[in-house]
């Protein structure tokens, strides 16, 4: 009872608001894991292939765009393992005052094989929602198709 007691004076310090994590910590802590995720979701694709990267990585109901928005998981399970290397990096991202939702924006390349030269370049554009348990998951990604760019993955 004595140490319980002797406690009781730094009660205040530890539930006061600045014992808190600030928004701004909040923000900063889900802005680096969404970099994180966006980056490990792009090194699956390199190491073991795009396929495997896209299903480990979206929501059960996210969409990629085709003619119109298509469920990404339904289209990504009936494409073949293998085939082309897609690589891609953040350029720019952010995230809501949350820290539930954000975005990442940067430039791909695609390979045949992957020490060929690229074949196709383009601008990719995801959006991101956390799973309860703060896991990142792509709910909308898209792109566009345009000349050869510099790759920089490490920009953001």
């Amino acid at each position: 009872m004595k140490s319980v007691v002797r406690l009781l004076p730094l009660l205040p310090v530890f539930t006061s608001p600045g014992c808190q994590p600030s928004q701004a910590d909040i923000q900063n802590q889900a802005f680096e894991s969404l970099i994180s995720a966006e980056r490990a979701f792009a090194a699956t694709s390199v190491a073991t292939d795009t396929r495997t990267a896209f299903l480990a990585n979206f929501a059960a109901d996210g969409v990629v765009f085709d003619a119109g928005p298509v469920n990404a998981r339904s289209v990504w399970e009936q494409r073949p393992g293998g085939g082309p290397i897609l690589s891609w990096g953040p350029e720019i991202a952010d995230v809501s005052a949350a820290g539930d939702m954000g975005y990442t924006s940067g430039p791909y390349e695609v390979r045949m094989p992957p020490d060929e030269d690229a074949v196709a370049w383009g601008h990719f554009i995801s959006v991101w929602r956390r799973d309860a348990d703060g896991t990142w998951r792509v709910a909308a990604d898209g792109g566009v198709m345009h000349g050869p760019a510099t790759l920089s993955p490490d920009s953001v």
